[in-house]
């Protein structure tokens, strides 16, 4: 089941999660403030992703 779907104890109330958009414009302006360049966030993303989606095929998970 998707993470922002997932149910809340056993009432079965769902429980609200930021969106994929919130968390990364968190994320990235926490490294902005930290000093770092936009091409060393983008390439961290990138390799990020790449990492993940490597470890999915290697696990089976489905794409």
């Amino acid at each position: 089941m998707h993470p922002a779907l997932s149910q809340a104890g056993q009432g079965g109330e769902a429980t609200p999660r930021p969106q994929l958009p919130e968390v990364l414009i968190a994320v990235v302006q926490a490294l902005v403030e930290q000093g770092w360049e936009l091409p060393q966030i983008v390439a961290a993303l990138r390799h990020t992703a790449d990492l993940t989606e490597f470890t999915d095929r290697v696990t089976g998970v489905p794409q």
